[in-house]
């Protein structure tokens, strides 16, 4: 049998599916590209999952560690007043609320609230919301109850509380919360520094030393504790060192407001008056709201024998706040030093009316302590105050007892005789 030549059979083609035999040839690679375009827009979807979960938890974080700000950062992307998920949500309300933007915080908790995220959470955040913005109404009582359980959240609930009740004059309480945060975060300067703040309105000046000086050991470069410290030894007179710690301030915050104010005192304890008069004529230029500059420019003048300056600038203060004891007293001295003797008398009479208001004020704060839910202690401070020309701090004490009883007649008289709503 004769050799013949070897040859090589061709691949058979390979055997088409169903699928395939029912796409014509040429719109395979069309497919083929919709098949790419979809496994691509499935990898992109993956890839949003995998970073909107590693924002959330950087939020949460940051939130730990007391930076709402850089919190909010991660957050916003995740478009936490309208997303879906009811924790990227409430975190957003956290943030805002502890960054003062009260309208964003709502919404988020409103969405919170709308993707089921547990009502105990989202009521305590309302109530802290409503303490942030000036209301408190019941949601001060809740909120203080609220310290006695484990509650995760009870420092930043205290963030809120102490300033709260600092600005309302409940100061026993104020210290008690203060207290208790600077245990639960001992190393934020911010629970330190409220506590000095709370400690010196008390007239504990020593205490309120020493928290400003633990405030500056956990944080050295904290703006907060770096001015307080200031005060607290520029009262001590020790300006230099005073003005020591105001040179480290103004490194890092060149633009604080009470700068000048504290710098004028300074200047004033080492004798250089011409240059304290400067200061603090700056700080009462760049914030003419500033009772605490003008009183200490009223007193630079009277003690340079001034008399008529100092009035004027005392006038300012009691305009801004006319139940201040100091400016009442100093007040007194200035028509004294000008023969107005009358006019003084009228002033020392105010200023023992106002020591016995206070006195009035600190024995109805005591009540509330007793018998939270009673409105009449409250109806009585407020009377107080709207009496002494603080008519925003009375309207909050109203508004506080008409949250417990809205109907409260003495109350309602309040409001209309001094034009509230």
């Amino acid at each position: 049998m004769a050799n013949t030549p070897h040859q090589s059979n061709p691949m058979p083609p390979a055997a088409e599916g169903p699928l395939t035999r029912a796409i014509p040839p040429r719109r395979r690679p069309w497919v083929a590209l919709a098949a790419i375009g979809v496994i691509l827009v499935m990898a992109w979807w993956s890839g949003a999952m995998v970073l909107n979960m590693w924002r959330l938890e950087k939020a949460k974080s940051l939130l730990a560690e007391n930076q709402p700000e850089q919190a909010w950062s991660y957050l916003a992307p995740l478009n936490p007043s309208r997303t879906g998920s009811g924790e990227v949500a409430f975190l957003g309300a956290q943030s805002a609320r502890r960054l003062k933007q009260i309208t964003m915080a709502k919404a988020c908790l409103e969405n919170a609230a709308k993707n089921g995220w547990p009502a105990e959470a989202i009521s305590l955040e309302g109530a802290l919301l409503d303490l942030q913005s000036g209301n408190p109404g019941n949601g001060m009582e809740k909120l203080i109850d609220s310290l006695q359980g484990e509650y995760p959240e009870r420092p930043r609930v205290l963030e809120a509380l102490v300033p709260a009740l600092f600005r309302q004059f409940d100061l026993d309480r104020a210290q008690y919360c203060a207290t208790l945060w600077t245990e639960l975060e001992p190393t934020n300067p911010r629970a330190w520094v409220w506590l000095g703040r709370v400690e010196e309105k008390l007239l504990n000046r020593p205490p309120a030393e020493a928290a400003f000086q633990k405030a500056l050991e956990v944080a050295p470069e904290d703006t907060e504790a770096l001015a307080w410290m200031a005060r607290q030894l520029q009262r001590r007179r020790q300006p230099a060192e005073a003005m020591a710690l105001l040179d480290r301030l103004k490194k890092l915050d060149p633009t604080r407001e009470d700068i000048s104010l504290i710098e004028g005192k300074c200047l004033q304890d080492l004798g250089r008056e011409d240059e304290a008069r400067a200061r603090l004529r700056e700080s009462v230029k760049r914030n003419p709201m500033a009772g605490d500059a003008w009183l200490e420019l009223g007193r630079l003048d009277l003690n340079t024998n001034h008399p008529e300056l100092a009035e004027a600038s005392f006038a300012q203060v009691l305009r801004l706040n006319p139940a201040d004891r100091e400016a009442l007293f100093s007040m007194a001295q200035a028509l004294e030093r000008q023969g107005k003797k009358t006019d003084a008398e009228k002033i020392r009479t105010r200023q023992m009316q106002v020591e016995k208001d206070l006195k009035s004020t600190r024995d109805a704060a005591q009540k509330i302590r007793e018998n939270p839910k009673d409105p009449a202690p409250r109806v009585e401070i407020a009377g107080l105050m709207l009496q002494n020309g603080l008519i925003q701090e009375g309207g909050r004490w109203l508004q506080s007892a008409l949250d417990i009883d809205p109907n409260h007649q003495g109350a309602r008289n309040l409001m209309n005789q001094f034009g509230l709503k």
